[in-house]
């Protein structure tokens, strides 16, 4: 029981007991009025009676008034006792709603329904203050809460702060009372004031909800007189604004608590993501260059199979290539612990030693339908797609997962890639997008030397577009596709992390730059064959192109009468030019770069000069692709020479005789 509880109770119990001896006194004063009387007629004295019936009158007079003053105060401590507990019971329910505060709204339509019934109000509203506008947070109307959707229809759920509205906040704010605001004045929105007068409301008691000198809204209550009395209620009317002014309070530090919280989350992830995006490229880049320089499948895709199994901690990596004339796999390269095996190892299943029938179970059809990963953990060995010879295998091997992806060209399936994992269960979506990248790459270059290996130079060069398209779908998607997904992360990172912008953007302009030569090489290959025998034409395009990446000075100076080569000499001089321009950009640290074409009768010169680090000829024959320049040239029947000294630059000079 509270304090002001035990006080009326005290104050009831002292009341009844002085009325109980008020009573005491009315029986003594009657049996003095009846001996007086006895007395009276004993005396035969009149005048005697009437004395002591007056004094005993004004006894009886005095008692009953005493008594009557005495139950009035009773019922004004009554009363009081009822409003009190009322007020308890209003406090109780604010406290009570602020600990379970999970709807804010809610909570305020408690506290304004229990504001009207203290006041005697017909309507009201809680309002909020919410920038440049003002929300209507809850709004009762005689008939009772209005729904947010009456609301927004009858234009009632947010007005603008208006500059009228800003200055009687002020005065709000200045006042120590309940401000009286009458319904017909301007300051209202038309809609509002079409509710008050449709509510017969002619004036609206304002009462603060601040919090110092910040005011973070009002409580509404609208009267049918012009200036309404609250009386004593106002006091509670305050201590109700004030819980409701603490719950918005409290529930707007939860929600920046909360945004502070979940920036902090996306900044981490951001970065995490940037990092797995730079690994990834980074993964992309090199094996582009693998497959441009690695003239044997089965090393090229040993190197594949190396990168996924170091990008995703893959323990076991395997690609099996397919033959569609007998529907056959046969392992082709295999990754294990650590290793590269171009046969089966000595613990692989018996199967793998010779190639088997793709379809011995119905997984190579779902597979190829699905053209993505298929994830399965090994505790699932009712599963009928996974070959039945490997499914013990895995479980021998401790493998906790396994995945496996179709490689398909077009429409046409030229292998099987297969991973397995001790301690995983799934793949990131880097990874995932990762895996498909490596495996497209896997993809082109089992294709490329099936072509090199079955057809013709006809055939190949019917074919030359149809490998561009797919070199620009997978390649050039991919970063183009990390370039844009790391374009977004910036965009949602935090103003202030300066350092995680500067490696965002470094992260950008690395795959900006492979998206770029993906770019170039598919240009290159979309020409017709006889676009290569214009060997100034393609140097002006390489130039050109190189200068779009770099700010180092690259120029190409053209001597002699032009005239058309050989397809096949102009595309190997024009690789030759590529590899030394790349190498200068790359790892000579060179400030200008020059590039001579000298046609002559019967024989054409190139140059590349360079004035970077140089070095040493002697120890570095087979660095900086100068073992596949050197391939380009006895191609053609050129002559390649290498001029390089440390510190001086390099110059590469290739001779064409006629």
């Amino acid at each position: 029981m509270s304090a002001s509880e035990s006080s009326t109770v005290l104050c009831i119990t002292q009341l009844q007991s002085r009325i109980a001896t008020l009573e005491q006194e009315n029986s003594v004063l009657r049996v003095e009025l009846e001996r007086s009387r006895t007395q009276a007629k004993q005396s035969h004295s009149r005048n005697q009676l009437i004395e002591a019936t007056a004094i005993a009158t004004d006894c009886i007079g005095s008692a009953i008034e005493r008594e009557c003053t005495q139950q009035a105060l009773l019922e004004a401590e009554q009363a009081r006792s009822a409003e009190l507990a009322k007020a308890n019971e209003a406090l109780h329910n604010a406290i009570a709603g602020l600990a379970r505060l999970d709807n804010l709204d809610q909570f305020l339509a408690e506290m304004l329904k229990v504001s009207i019934e203290i006041s005697g109000a017909q309507t009201g509203a809680v309002d909020l203050v919410e920038g440049d506008y003002i929300r209507h947070a809850v709004l009762f109307d005689k008939a009772g809460l209005v729904s947010p959707q009456i609301q927004a229809e009858q234009g009632l759920l947010r007005s603008p702060f208006s500059a009228e509205i800003r200055a009687m906040t002020q005065r709000i704010l200045q006042s120590e009372n309940a401000w009286i605001v009458h319904s017909d004045e301007l300051i209202h929105p038309p809609s509002f004031q079409a509710f008050h007068r449709e509510q017969g409301n002619c004036a609206i008691r304002l009462v603060p909800m601040r919090i110092g000198d910040r005011l973070l809204g009002w409580l509404g209550l609208g009267f049918s007189e012009q200036d309404p009395p609250l009386g004593k209620s106002f006091v509670l009317l305050r201590v109700l604004a004030e819980q409701m002014t603490m719950a918005v309070e409290l529930l707007r530090l939860a929600e920046a608590a909360k945004q502070a919280a979940i920036a902090r989350e996306q900044e981490k992830a951001a970065l995490e993501r940037a990092a797995q995006l730079a690994k990834a490229n980074d993964a992309l880049k090199r094996s582009l260059d693998a497959l441009a320089a690695e003239p044997e499948l089965g090393k090229f895709l040993a190197y594949v199979l190396t990168e996924i199994a170091h990008q995703t901690d893959a323990c076991i990596a395997y690609l099996f290539l397919y033959n569609p004339k007998d529907n056959t796999l046969k392992l082709c390269t295999a990754f294990q612990d650590g290793q590269i095996y171009f046969e089966p190892a000595s613990n692989d299943p018996a199967m793998f030693r010779q190639p088997f029938d793709a379809d011995i179970t119905p997984g190579w059809s779902r597979i190829l339908a699905d053209r993505r990963i298929i994830f399965r953990t090994t505790d699932n060995q009712d599963d009928e797609e996974i070959w039945h010879e490997v499914k013990a295998w895995h479980i021998e091997r401790g493998h906790s997962a396994h995945a496996g992806i179709a490689l398909v060209a077009g429409d046409q399936p030229v292998g099987f890639l297969g991973m397995a994992w001790r301690d995983r269960t799934s793949l990131t979506v880097e990874q995932t997008e990762l895996v498909h990248a490596l495996a497209n790459q896997a993809t082109l270059a089992i294709q490329l030397t099936q072509l090199a290996e079955e057809a013709k130079q006809a055939a190949i060069l019917e074919e030359r577009n149809h490998l561009a398209r797919e070199i620009h779908d997978t390649l050039a998607q991919s970063f183009a596709g990390i370039v844009m997904q790391i374009q977004a992360v910036t965009l949602h990172l935090a103003d202030d992390f300066e350092q995680a912008k500067i490696h965002l953007q470094r992260t950008n302009n690395l795959a900006r730059e492979g998206l770029a030569e993906a770019r170039r090489s598919v240009g290159l290959l979309r020409q017709e064959e006889t676009a290569y025998g214009d060997l100034r034409s393609l140097l002006q395009q390489l130039v050109e192109q190189t200068k779009s990446k770099t700010s180092i000075p690259i120029t190409l100076t053209v001597t002699g009468d032009t005239y058309k080569l050989s397809p096949d000499a102009g595309i190997n001089l024009l690789r030759i030019a590529q590899e030394s321009v790349n190498n200068a950009l790359r790892h000579a640290n060179a400030t200008i770069i020059q590039l001579y074409l000298l046609y002559a009768p019967k024989q054409v010169t190139l140059q590349i000069r360079d004035d970077g680090c140089g070095f040493d000829t002697q120890q570095m024959t087979n660095g900086f692709g100068l073992k596949g320049m050197q391939q380009r040239a006895d191609l053609v029947g050129a002559q390649l020479q290498v001029i390089s000294q440390i510190g001086k630059g390099t110059e590469v000079n290739v001779v064409l005789l006629l």
